[in-house]
């Protein structure tokens, strides 16, 4: 027969915690290329190059060739803005984002999203703007 008294002092451990997943880092989706404006500025232009499928860019409406031109309010004429504003996001973050899109200027909302998957390693870079937006 069992003793309830002492089956009841008897510790239990908790059950274990499940194993973590891999860490997950904010995602927008959006991969940048920095352009000069062709009137003295150097890496001011920031165009958007690809919008992975699925992703909060992609979501939110940008395209391939869209130039950012403002994130939250901050106007997005520098690489020094562009990586302060992308490195300042998490994963749930809504960012107003206003984009030219050739003559038309237009206002979405980025959802951050979270992935494992590492940054893209390669650089883009151009360096002329020579045609008209």
């Amino acid at each position: 027969m069992v003793d309830m008294e002492q089956l009841m002092q008897t510790p239990v451990a908790p059950p274990a915690p499940p194993p973590p997943g891999p860490p997950l880092r904010p995602y927008t989706g959006l991969e940048v290329i920095y352009l000069d404006d062709g009137h003295g500025g150097k890496d001011n232009v920031l165009v958007v190059h690809d919008v992975k499928p699925g992703s909060p860019g992609d979501v939110a409406g940008v395209q391939s060739q869209d130039i950012l031109a403002a994130w939250n309010g901050s106007t997005l004429d520098s690489r020094d803005i562009f990586h302060t504003c992308a490195t300042a996001i998490h994963i749930g973050d809504i960012v107003n984002l206003n984009i030219r899109r050739g003559p038309d200027h237009l206002a979405t909302q980025l959802i951050i999203t979270g992935t494992s998957e590492p940054k893209l390693s390669r650089k883009v870079t151009a360096r002329s703007t020579s045609r008209k937006r």
